[in-house]
């Protein structure tokens, strides 16, 4: 049995489940052909860049299931999801120069954590230093995922407000509110 390697991705409303395998580049979303699933083919090219900036859109078939929001959501939604297969598939080559992870993050394709690269932050950094990386990391961003419990962390309502703002898809740990 060949190994799967899976990705969720989430864009605005939409949801994509992608299973990647060893293969020869066929794209299906939910049983259809990705090329008459999607309804121009620019989405079809957009949600095949993570493939094209790794070189491997003749190596992986994809077989992908999608619901919520339209077809600009779905892509978004289905990149991601096909970045996060392509890391897992890679992970043992993250350290190196040439690992998937360095290129799609160079291409803008890979996902980040900004609570990640803020906790490498000095010891000694104030709030507002704190909370001014974090506005220009979640400005970098799509959307934003808030924890249970999130209503009582200051920072997490000035992250709210701004995602809220700046129209950013928001997710719940319990779902939508």
């Amino acid at each position: 049995m060949a190994k799967v390697f899976i990705g969720t991705g989430r864009r605005k409303s939409s949801v994509a489940q992608v299973k990647m395998t060893a293969g020869k580049g066929k794209i299906t979303v939910n049983g259809v052909d990705v090329n008459e699933f999607m309804p121009y083919a620019t989405y079809v090219m957009d949600l095949k860049q993570p493939l094209v900036a790794t070189n491997n859109e003749n190596t992986f078939d994809i077989e992908v299931k999608v619901s919520g929001g339209g077809a600009s959501g779905q892509t978004g939604a289905i990149r991601l999801g096909i970045t996060r297969a392509l890391l897992e598939y890679d992970k043992a080559n993250e350290a190196n120069e040439d690992s998937y992870r360095k290129i799609l993050k160079k291409a803008g394709y890979e996902p980040i954590n900004p609570a990640e690269e803020l906790a490498e932050m000095p010891v000694n950094t104030t709030h507002d230093e704190y909370m001014e990386r974090a506005i220009a990391l979640l400005a970098m961003c799509e959307g934003i995922y808030m924890l249970d419990g999130w209503e009582a962390s200051t920072g997490a309502n000035i992250e709210f407000d701004y995602a809220i703002r700046n129209r950013l898809t928001v997710c719940f740990e319990k779902g939508e509110q």
